[in-house]
């Protein structure tokens, strides 16, 4: 990644630039121009501003740090050439500072994927805020302050240009500061919880009288008022309620009783309702003339049918022997028989034509009576007187449901109605309920205990003025609360630190050390021109520069305030080659500030050899001092 251009309008920058170019960039502004500004504002460029940052030991938070001295809203923009493709981040104040982020292709116009304002620097840098305020953001002031341990100034890199004591000596005082806040049943914490204690306890009696004191004063003021808005309520109750009743009866005034209303729903719910459809034999028919019909047609069914076989036959065979008479020249006896053949053809003629009518009655019978076999015919007719009793069961049931629904027409509208007016019904039984409920706690509405109340309310008061006033009990509880707070916060920090300084050494030897102190050792050696060419964690905490021509081991303090600046940049150098991307680019900000001419030149010689973008705002011309 590269930095080509910052345009900043942040702390002393009103809308100033800075045009940038590939490795090493030598910003030269004089002090108070603005370049612990840049380094801060590309921090909040990429990492945004914590708007919830308060002020802690002296040092203001960034939103009012660097709060822009023209009074605009803090803003900015960073363009940058990320591999093939540029970027530019833009941030602007709407709500709070630095809050608004858009991330944009600069030719396109359209806004990069996946790049917001949460986490525009975890993406481009590789790394968290806090690991790039120590390894990419490397500062000019490399003091330490007197609550720092030296696994701080190791682990977390805030360069340092004195050795401070040794982790023993830090954890002896971590734990006299914590026993300070608590040891054992001793100590600020434990008398301050009792305080607390005693005080909770007191406010806890006083605010009980005092609320006692004014649920009595309350209950007193308020008991005729209450009992007033009662009676109100309850007359203004009754009267809807009986408004509502005479609605109701007014409603129902036309309907028949319940009971008549019940017994026609069940009636209507027998009916299947839109009149039965019956044959054309029941049509015109009275139900008890149902049967009667039915088994006469059934006795015309089972009549029996004329035959008409035999005659024929018969016929035709005494034909045959008039014919045969007639050859043997027997005319008379012939003639005779001749005779007898035409009347018994004619008999089975005859008996074939009333057959045939026969059968054609019967058909028209079962079509008549729709079945098709004869001993339907009167389950058919049962069926049919049935169905004209409840057609008859129907129509009384309209006339009487006419009597207050006069456009009823059928069933379904005749148990529309009958719903209806039990609706209307059930409405008036409500409603006459209401009002009986309502005027029944009227009358039962009793008067307030007025002077019980007032006798009590003068007992409490007397208990409140006793035990205190709640106000100034629990301003004495918060300011008690607020010590304990920051004793706790004292000694969980004094416990985090003395755990994290514990295992720091051991960390720091097995996993950091030999990673760390290797690539520093070449850093220190190509910056101290072979003077000093390795560095050494002596039991995990001490750090200690070996001196290449004795190859004795130099503890910091006995170095010069530029050899040591030069140990902890080079211990700087070697975390962010270890930590971060190799072409993140790296922000210097009077880093080189205690460096001779030499040491300056050799720092420089060595930043170009890094392979990446610098930006090194000095106070002072570096060239001029190479």
């Amino acid at each position: 990644m590269v930095i080509l251009r910052m345009q900043a309008t942040f702390g002393c920058l009103d809308g100033a630039v800075l045009e940038l170019s590939d490795g090493l960039n030598c910003l030269v502004l004089p002090n108070g121009a603005g370049k612990s500004t840049w380094a801060a504002f590309l921090t909040a460029m990429f990492y945004g501003v914590d708007p919830a940052a308060r002020k802690s030991r002296g040092r203001l938070p960034v939103r009012l740090q660097f709060a822009p001295w023209s009074g605009k809203p803090m803003a900015g923009i960073v363009h940058l050439k990320l591999e093939t493709r540029e970027i530019i981040l833009e941030r602007t104040s709407a709500a709070r500072p630095m809050d608004t982020f858009r991330a944009y292709d600069p030719v396109t116009g359209q806004a990069v994927a996946g790049l917001t304002g949460d986490n525009c620097g975890q993406v481009l840098w590789g790394v968290e805020r806090e690991v790039f305020l120590r390894t990419a953001m490397i500062g000019g002031d490399l003091s330490v302050t007197a609550d720092q341990a030296l696994l701080q100034r190791l682990q977390n890199l805030a360069a340092t240009g004195r050795e401070s004591d040794s982790a023993r000596a830090a954890a002896e005082t971590l734990k006299a500061w914590k026993n300070r806040c608590r040891y054992h049943n001793t100590g600020l914490l434990p008398e301050t919880e009792a305080a607390i204690s005693r005080t909770r306890a007191a406010l806890s009696r006083a605010e009980a009288a005092a609320a006692a004191q004014r649920k009595g004063v309350q209950a007193l003021e308020q008991a005729e008022e209450r009992a007033k808005l009662r009676r109100a309520a309850l007359e203004r109750e009754i009267a809807a309620a009986r408004t509502a009743a005479r609605a109701a009866a007014q409603a129902a005034e036309h309907d028949p009783p319940l009971e008549t209303l019940l017994k026609q729903d069940a009636q209507a719910a027998r009916l299947p309702g839109g009149g039965a459809s019956l044959p054309p034999a029941c049509r015109g028919k009275r139900p008890e003339a149902l049967l009667p019909a039915a088994e006469q047609a059934l006795e015309t069914l089972r009549a029996p049918l004329p035959r008409w076989g035999l005659p024929l036959g018969g016929g035709a065979l005494v034909l045959a022997v008039a014919a045969a008479l007639l050859a043997a020249q027997k005319p008379v006896i012939a003639a005779g028989a001749g005779i007898a053949a035409l009347c018994l053809l004619a008999w089975g003629a005859g008996a074939l034509v009333r057959r045939r009518k026969s059968q054609k009655a019967r058909q028209a019978i079962l079509k008549e009576w729709q079945v098709d076999d004869p001993a339907a015919l009167l389950p058919q007719a049962v069926a049919c007187r049935d169905a004209l009793l409840r057609d008859w069961e129907e129509e009384v049931l309209l006339e009487e449901v006419r009597a207050f629904a006069p456009e009823t027409e059928t069933t379904s509208q005749a148990r529309t109605a009958i719903a209806q007016a039990l609706a209307r019904q059930q409405a008036l039984a409500r409603a006459q309920a209401a009002l009986s409920a309502a005027e029944r706690r009227r009358d039962g509405e009793g008067a307030e205990p007025l002077d019980a109340l007032r006798a009590q309310a003068e007992t409490l008061s007397r208990q409140a003025a006793a035990l205190g006033d709640p106000d100034a009990l629990s301003a004495k509880l918060q300011a008690l609360e607020d010590t304990r707070t920051a004793l706790q916060k004292r000694e969980r920090a004094l416990t985090l630190a003395m755990n994290a300084l514990a295992t720091a050494a051991q960390t720091l030897t097995e996993a950091y050390g030999p990673r760390l102190t290797a690539p520093a050792g070449r850093y220190l050696s190509a910056l101290t021109g072979g003077q000093f060419d390795g560095l050494v964690l002596q039991d995990g905490q001490v750090l200690t520069a070996r001196e290449r021509s004795s190859g004795l081991q130099r503890p910091l303090e006995q170095l010069s305030r530029g050899t040591a600046d030069q140990v902890w940049l080079s211990l700087r150098l070697a975390l962010t080659g270890l930590l971060l991307p190799p072409a993140a680019p790296l922000i210097l900000d009077d880093a080189l500030l205690t460096f001779d001419g030499g040491r300056t030149a050799a720092a420089l010689q060595q930043l170009r050899r890094e392979g990446r973008q610098i930006l090194l705002f000095s106070c002072r011309k570096l060239e001029e001092s190479s």
